[in-house]
């Protein structure tokens, strides 16, 4: 990076989202929880899984609209 609010570097395009079914997850404080994993396959062949809530998955979705639109 440049500075701290200019990116220099390469953003690998988004090639694949999978989001699995909510199913029950437990926390790193031994909490249960209903959440959802979440795979992104980038352009370079790296992939990033992720779990997520509801509540989370829904801001992500907007982010992600808001970002495209």
């Amino acid at each position: 990076m440049t500075d701290a609010s200019g990116f220099d570097g390469f953003m690998p395009s988004l090639h694949n989202l999978e989001i699995s079914p909510s199913t029950s997850m437990i926390t790193t404080d031994g909490d249960v929880i209903d959440g959802h994993t979440v795979k992104i396959s980038l352009g370079d062949g790296s992939e990033v899984f992720f779990s997520c809530t509801e509540e989370v998955l829904q801001k992500i979705f907007f982010l992600i609209l808001k970002t495209l639109s």
